[in-house]
Order: structure tokens, then C-alpha cells, then sequence
């Protein structure tokens, strides 16, 4: 089997309202579903998600579903699982209340692939069941951090966000870079 093009890893928990949605969007993607490799962590749903989830893994052999035993609480254990499972070029989180246009893995993929990058990320934009109004957030990862301009070919020491970011957390490589580079 070919290295999937990009490991898309989806926390689970109590998402049935929204989990066909975001998996519609991923079925969709003019990347083509195919080069997606999709990891679900059941974080021990208890609203119907399990079975829907299920669903898909028996209907797609790219969609691989990891039940954990104890609820974390959190999504970040789940996501830690996900890395681990994932054998894609690049990983990507997708949480199961998203929705993603249909050419946004094609171009974090094809803008990865042109400029030799590491990490890339695009927009967000955010929304509430209850408020019609959608904000829009422009080259971010975390909500506190924004992105003033595009940065390209540069190194993770040259963008002021990510300077801060790796004195504030431990930025861990992915084992499987590791490997690559031992053989």
C-alpha cells in the first residue's frame, strides 16, 4: 500500500450531531480520499457516535478506529494516540465538529510539498449552533497567537510565534521523521 499523503486524526467524543458532516467534508476532499489516511480515537462516547464511527471503518479500508478503554477527558491524549497510528507524509488534526472546504487538504498539501515544509497551516473560521455569525481566523493555531503575515521557506527560529511557542511547550518530532532519518 502507498504512505498515505497526509494522516487526518479525529478525537472522538460525543460528536454524533456533527461527526457525518465533518466526515462528508473529508470524503470530499479534491486531495482525493484515497491519499487520506483517517484515525479515529473513540474517547468512550456514550451518544450513538461509537456505532456511526464503526460504520465507516467498515465501509472505508483508508478509516482505522481506536476505541480507548477510560475516557481522558481531553483531547490530547486521543491526538497523542493518533500521531502514534498515523504512517501518512504529514499529519493534520480534524476535530469532529469541523468542517472543511473541499480543496483544503490539496493546498496544505501542495503548499507542504512546494515550499519543503515542515508544518503549514490556513484559516479557521468559527461558528456557534446558537449564533449565525461567523468569525474568521487567519493563519492560527492557537487563538491567542495571530499570525500577522505569511511566512515561507523559513526556519521554526525565524517566525516570532513559534519562537515563543518552544519556550512554552516541548515541540516534539514525529517518531516517524525520526526513523526516516536513522535508516
Amino acid at each position: 500500500m502507498l504512505i498515505p499523503y497526509i494522516s487526518v486524526i479525529l478525537p472522538i467524543y460525543n460528536v454524533k450531531k456533527y461527526i457525518n458532516e465533518a466526515f462528508d467534508s473529508l470524503i470530499n476532499q479534491t486531495i482525493g480520499f484515497n491519499h487520506l489516511e483517517i484515525i479515529m480515537i473513540n474517547d468512550c462516547s456514550t451518544d450513538g457516535t461509537s456505532e456511526i464511527i464503526e460504520r465507516y471503518r467498515e465501509k472505508f479500508n483508508n478509516v482505522k478506529v481506536i476505541n480507548m478503554e477510560k475516557n481522558s477527558g481531553a483531547p490530547g491524549r486521543p491526538r497523542n494516540i493518533g500521531i502514534q497510528e498515523a504512517t501518512g507524509k504529514y499529519i493534520i488534526f480534524l476535530d469532529p465538529d469541523d468542517y472543511l472546504p473541499i480543496n483544503a487538504y490539496k493546498l496544505l498539501y501542495d503548499t507542504a510539498e512546494h515550499w519543503n515544509s515542515d508544518f503549514v497551516m490556513g484559516k479557521m473560521e468559527s461558528f456557534n449552533d446558537s449564533d449565525p455569525k461567523r468569525k474568521t481566523w487567519h493563519h492560527i493555531t492557537f487563538r491567542d497567537h495571530l499570525l500577522k503575515k505569511s511566512y515561507y521557506n523559513v526556519s521554526i527560529d525565524e517566525v516570532p510565534f513559534f519562537y515563543k511557542l518552544r519556550q512554552q511547550y516541548t515541540l516534539n518530532l514525529l517518531k516517524h521523521l525520526l526513523q526516516e532519518e536513522m535508516v
